[in-house]
């Protein structure tokens, strides 16, 4: 056989720097060629020893240069390796018993002729050929059963394959991943064309040709692109793609859209207009919602517009509510049952020609001892704000000011449970049974906490024990961990007054504020400033918006003022946290 064309075996067993492309039937070892890396894909396995081989053609054949030979080609093996790998190469470049021949490679010396050995030494060497003989046919009817798989002798061969190689064949990997991705998803219009008339393209000015996998514009939860490629049997186009990039209409039909402020708008588009939600149906029609609003501008324009003695104004707090919120949320008295109605009323011992001022405010005779009201937010808990109100402002003037407490209503909502409904309504007379058999502690221990912010019915986290004589003591810390400050504040038993003007002007005047129930109407969240009565605006837009609900207040004064007609007009002075101004209420 020519040694030149003699296929070549790759070990991988010899480390990288000595790995050596050894011929197959000389098993001569030159130094390793550049030539000798593999390119074609992994070369066959041999399980017996674990041996990646590879053939190369002429080639790949190693080449030398002209220059000096290797020392290795001159000076043969080195010393102290006769046995092992160099022992072989001792033995397949010799002849046994005869003179030396020529070496596989040009510039390889041949070996030095020996002597003939012994027929001892013949029959060793010709069991030792068998024996490898049949080693080889093992090893090849086992790669033969094994196909092209690899065992455990796999793993620990070197698989050597240019990094530049592998980097490429990564990048083409993950394109084609990338590609397949979007060719094989269902497309955007499985189960429809949502907003078939908004835009896209146009809105990013986009339009890309061929195929561009970066061209792309968000569409509802996920994108939708603007290239040609779009525009395949599974669609990912945007809905303006057909009638922007291409200039012709849409494959699908296109729902009528909605105009609003010179904008258009898609099917099934919603817009709040105050307290009704708007809807633009697949007709091209605003479709709304027709509640009675709290804020009414109609209202807020036909009471400022007559001369009703008062005038109204818009309070962003309401805006988006609707009338029927403000009466379940804003107000939150129930009407006095008949036990209550039938109580014994309370005279006011006073002469029949006695004067009373013509005008009367408490914070004015009892100064620092009147507080400020405090905003029930949406929590219908008028019940529990006016009486801890007038029993503070009672406190502190019956004490002379030496006890100014704001006591707290968030006590009464959490606590006062019996017949009661927190913030959603109450009883007067259920809330001043609490104050006198159980007491509260100050706002400031116990703090009023908004509907919004906890809209669950908050629990009790006050309690009290009695201590003897009717006087109770706290068994809990404050809920405000600010403050450690948890008295407990008790009011004597409650009464009601006469209907009589002038007595109920006596009380206040001599005891401090008095606790008040009245009916208000739609128009008295308008309430801005002068003398509050009901108007009859609402009256030409139908039943809806007309509605009524009990509150309870806090009075505080009274007076009077005369009408542009000469009359004279009585009214009640009440706290209002809609007017810094106060509230006046026509007596």
């Amino acid at each position: 056989m020519d040694p030149q064309r003699v296929p070549q075996q790759w070990d991988s067993r010899v480390p990288p720097r000595q790995m050596q492309c050894r011929d197959r039937d000389t098993h001569t070892a030159p130094p390793l060629p550049p030539s000798c890396w593999w390119v074609g894909g992994p070369p066959p396995c041999d399980r017996r020893v674990g041996v990646r081989r590879v053939s190369i053609g002429r080639s790949l054949q190693p080449q030398h240069s002209e220059g000096p030979p290797h020392p290795r080609q001159n000076s043969g093996p080195p010393q102290g390796q006769e046995k092992g790998r160099w022992g072989r190469w001792h033995r397949t470049h010799s002849v046994r018993g005869g003179a030396a021949r020529p070496g596989p490679y040009p510039g390889i010396p041949p070996a030095p002729p020996r002597a003939p050995s012994s027929p001892r030494g013949a029959a060793i060497r010709e069991r030792r050929g068998r024996r490898r003989r049949s080693e080889a046919e093992a090893a090849g009817s086992g790669a033969r059963r094994g196909g092209s798989g690899c065992g455990s002798g796999d793993m620990a061969s070197t698989a050597l394959v240019p990094w530049a190689l592998l980097w490429l064949l990564a990048a083409v990997g993950s394109a084609a991943r990338a590609r397949t991705r979007r060719e094989l998803s269902p497309g955007l219009y499985e189960h429809g064309v949502f907003d078939a008339g908004g835009s896209y393209c146009q809105r990013g000015d986009v339009c890309c040709r061929g195929r561009d996998d970066g061209c792309t514009v968000p569409y509802l939860d996920t994108i939708c692109y603007c290239d040609l490629f779009c525009n395949r049997t599974v669609s990912d186009c945007c809905p303006d793609f057909w009638e922007y990039c291409l200039g012709i209409p849409a494959p699908f039909p296109k729902a009528p859209g909605c105009a609003r402020s010179g904008r258009a708008y898609p099917s099934g588009a919603t817009y709040r207009d105050n307290c009704n939600l708007c809807t633009c149906s697949p007709g091209g029609q605003w479709q709304c919602e027709e509640h009675a609003c709290l804020m009414d501008g109609d209202l807020i324009d036909a009471v400022n517009r007559g001369n009703y003695g008062w005038r109204a104004a818009n309070y962003s707090q309401f805006w988006g509510m609707t009338l029927e919120d403000g009466m379940r949320y804003r107000l939150g008295t129930f009407r006095p049952p008949p036990t209550v109605m039938n109580m014994n009323e309370m005279h006011m011992a006073m002469d029949s020609n006695e004067v009373l001022p013509r005008h009367f405010d408490a914070a004015t005779k009892w100064p620092g001892m009147i507080h400020e009201p405090l905003d029930q937010g949406n929590c219908a808990g008028s019940w529990a704000f006016s009486t801890a109100a007038v029993a503070s402002d009672r406190i502190s003037i019956h004490s002379m000011g030496h006890m100014t407490p704001s006591l707290s209503p968030q006590n009464l909502l959490s606590c006062d449970t019996r017949n009661q409904r927190g913030c959603s309504g109450g009883r007067l007379d259920g809330a001043w049974w609490y104050l006198r058999r159980r007491g509260v502690v100050t706002d400031e221990c116990y703090p009023f906490t908004s509907q919004e912010s906890q809209p669950a019915a908050q629990p009790c986290m006050m309690h009290s024990r009695s201590t003897g004589r009717g006087k109770r003591q706290a068994t809990a810390r404050c809920p405000n961990p600010q403050t450690h400050a948890n008295q407990i504040y008790q009011s004597t038993p409650a009464y009601r007054l006469a209907p009589s003007e002038k007595e109920i002007m006596k009380e206040l005047m001599e005891n401090g504020p008095v606790q008040a129930i009245l009916e208000v109407h739609e128009d008295f969240f308008l309430y801005k400033s002068g003398i509050y009565r009901h108007t009859p605006v609402a009256e030409g837009k139908g039943p809806k918006h007309q509605q009524h609900g009990t509150h309870s207040v806090k009075i505080t004064g009274w007076g009077e003022e005369q009408l542009p007609d000469g009359q004279i007009q009585k009214y009640w002075v009440s706290a209002a946290v809609m007017s810094s101004a106060g509230l006046g209420l026509l007596g």
